[in-house]
């Protein structure tokens, strides 16, 4: 991957352009740049994430739209219905199950306190599947609205 990669590395310090390659080669924390090991272990993280998401994803919606003939007539007539496809299918099969985050604050969820600087482990596919924030939460619906009325999902 380095390999790959060093080209278009070098090409981008000698030359920016506008995106995320000359930003990560150029970008500075405390008046340093980014090291050749960090710099090219966040790129061989970041290629296959945005690819595997992606896929998974696809295959989630088509599989729900497979399971609902009805639906998928619907999508293709009315392709204005996509981001609320890809939306549920986020909610309801979603690609990334698992984050890890850090409290900026101190705060409680569910009545467990949390001390800013609190590494939480959140399980995107349990949240999503909530039943006192989505009503039938096993469905596959495009049209849901949360409890306060918000076609909102719970992301990373």
């Amino acid at each position: 991957m380095r390999a790959y990669l060093k080209p278009l590395v070098e090409a981008r310090r000698i030359d920016p352009k506008d995106d995320l390659l000359s930003d990560l080669v150029h970008a500075e924390i405390d008046g340093e740049q980014l090291t050749d090991g960090k710099l090219y272990g966040f790129l061989g993280l970041l290629l296959p994430a945005g690819a595997e998401t992606t896929f998974r994803v696809l295959g989630n919606a088509l599989t729900a739209l497979l399971r609902h003939p009805d639906l998928m007539d619907r999508v293709r007539n009315g392709r204005d219905l996509i981001p609320s496809v890809i939306e549920e299918t986020l909610r309801w099969e979603t690609s990334i199950t698992q984050v890890s985050r850090v409290a900026t604050v101190d705060t409680k969820i569910a009545g467990c306190r949390i001390a800013a600087g609190g590494v939480l482990g959140v399980i995107l596919g349990s949240a999503n599947r909530d039943e006192e924030f989505y009503k039938r939460s096993d469905q596959f619906d495009i049209g849901r609205r949360t409890k306060n009325g918000f076609p909102t999902l719970v992301t990373t």
